[in-house]
């Protein structure tokens, strides 16, 4: 991936652009080494489902969207940026370019001044196979969202680091199933 908003597929005839990530988030953020599209995945049974997962970084400024979780202490007014997971739905897993739908998965407010440590990393864990109770579950990357470094008021603080009810820090197994099959993220 490219983290100016592009996914690339390689094949013998060189790179061509899959899927373009920055055309479907308008608010993606575009200043630091971790900002705009941070990482992706594709579902263990990406050929039949057509299902791969990405991570990028929103601006929160005139952004509509409302974060799914605000760490402890803070409020949605607070945040300064998002992080972002979302679900793709490939109508060809053959074809060569995406085409098909999305959902968000996950939306997490970033209360520092900057952009620092977010959501970095979705994956799938590669020793699973089906029938085991992990496999199909998506992984997040135990991030501190800047807390640490990133910057401003709100920065420099290892209790936001240290809490049990906060998703700061944790990594998270998120079964991406249905609603319907899974009782929700």
């Amino acid at each position: 991936n490219d983290s100016r908003g592009f996914l690339y597929r390689l094949d013998r005839d060189g790179p061509s652009v899959y899927a373009d990530v920055a055309a479907a988030f308008p608010y993606t953020i575009y200043r630091r080494l971790e900002s705009g599209f941070i990482g992706f995945d594709f579902h263990p049974e990406f050929a039949r489902n057509g299902l791969f997962y990405t991570v990028h970084g929103e601006r929160a400024t005139d952004n509509p969207a409302v974060p799914d979780f605000v760490p402890p202490g803070y409020t949605a007014a607070d945040a300064t940026y998002h992080n972002v997971i979302t679900e793709w739905r490939a109508e060809d897993p053959a074809a060569s370019t995406f085409s098909g739908t999305r959902r968000e998965l996950l939306r997490v407010a970033h209360i520092v001044q900057n952009f620092s440590h977010p959501f970095g990393e979705v994956a799938f864990n590669p020793t699973a196979r089906p029938g085991d109770e992990d496999y199909g579950l998506l992984y997040t990357s135990g991030s501190d969202l800047g807390f640490s470094n990133g910057g401003g008021p709100n920065a420099n603080n290892p209790t936001a680091t240290q809490r049990l009810d906060s998703v700061v820090t944790a990594i998270l197994r998120i079964d991406p199933r249905s609603p319907a099959e899974s009782g929700g993220i």
